[in-house]
C-alpha cells in the first residue's frame, strides 16, 4: 500500500449571538434525562447520543434553524447544491471525562458547536496519521467546527474539577 499526502482543511464559524442563545440551549439540555457514557474508551457525564431517536429532544428544531445559515455558507464554499444533517446530539464533560480517538461514518463532515468551552485546550484534537502528531486547533466558545468525518479526533481528558464542557455535535453531508 502506498500512502500519499493530500492537503485538507477544517472550517470554523463563529456563531452570531452566541452569548444570547447559550443559556437558552443550556436550559434545554438541563431538562434532558441524565444519560451518560461509561466504557473503557469513553466517559461522558451527560449525553443523548445513544437514545437520540427515542427521546423528545426539545433543542433540536431550534438548533437546526440556528445552524441553517452556517450550513448554507459551507455549501457555497464547497460548491454544492444541498446539505443535510444526519443526526445530532449533545455531550457534557466534567473532570476525568474523555471521548477517545474516533471518526464519524456515513457522512461527509463532523461538526461541533462549543456551547461551553472555558479552556480552549479542552477543544477537539486531531491526529495526523502521516506523522502521528496531535493537532490542537484554535477554537473558542461559540465556534462551530466542521471537519472531514474521516479525520481521527478526540476530546481529551478533562483535568479541571470545576470545569464543564458542553458541545452540540452533528454529522452532515453536502451534495
Amino acid at each position: 500500500m502506498k500512502i500519499k499526502k493530500i492537503e485538507s482543511f477544517y472550517i470554523v464559524n463563529n456563531i452570531k449571538d452566541h452569548k444570547k442563545i447559550k443559556n437558552k440551549f443550556l436550559n434545554y439540555l438541563d431538562k434532558m434525562p441524565n444519560l451518560s457514557e461509561n466504557n473503557p474508551d469513553d466517559k461522558i457525564f451527560k449525553t443523548d447520543w445513544k437514545d437520540s431517536k427515542n427521546l423528545n429532544r426539545i433543542y433540536i428544531k431550534e438548533f437546526y434553524e440556528l445552524m441553517s445559515p452556517y450550513m448554507d455558507r459551507m455549501m457555497n464554499f464547497l460548491k454544492t447544491k444541498e446539505w443535510m444533517i444526519h443526526n445530532c446530539w449533545f455531550q457534557q464533560y466534567q473532570k476525568n471525562d474523555i471521548h477517545n480517538w474516533h471518526t464519524h461514518g456515513v457522512c461527509n463532515y463532523g461538526n461541533v458547536y462549543y456551547l461551553e468551552l472555558e479552556n480552549k485546550n479542552e477543544a477537539t484534537q486531531f491526529l495526523n496519521l502521516n506523522n502521528n502528531k496531535i493537532i490542537s486547533i484554535d477554537i473558542k466558545e461559540g465556534d462551530l467546527l466542521t471537519f472531514p468525518s474521516n479525520f481521527l479526533h478526540r476530546s481529551k481528558k478533562i483535568k479541571n474539577k470545576n470545569y464543564k464542557k458542553t458541545i452540540i455535535s452533528f454529522n452532515s453531508s453536502f451534495h
